[in-house]
């Protein structure tokens, strides 16, 4: 909780490492595509991050 990172694990439990990084995540939620979002508390810059199922990353929206 609260060190950045975001942990993938199979469909069965299994741990499979460390998914993604980011800086204050405060929430998590998932589209019908598979796409993960990542908002964060930032104060310099709340943003919310996009990940594909394949872990590339992108910035999805952004406030500050």
């Amino acid at each position: 909780f609260k060190n950045g990172t975001v942990q993938k694990f199979s469909s069965t439990g299994t741990y499979l490492g460390i998914f993604c990084n980011v800086a204050a995540a405060t929430g998590l939620a998932f589209d019908k595509d598979g796409n993960l979002f990542v908002s964060n508390d930032v104060a310099t810059g709340y943003t919310i991050q996009k990940f594909t199922p394949s872990g590339s990353g992108s910035t999805f929206a952004t406030v500050g």
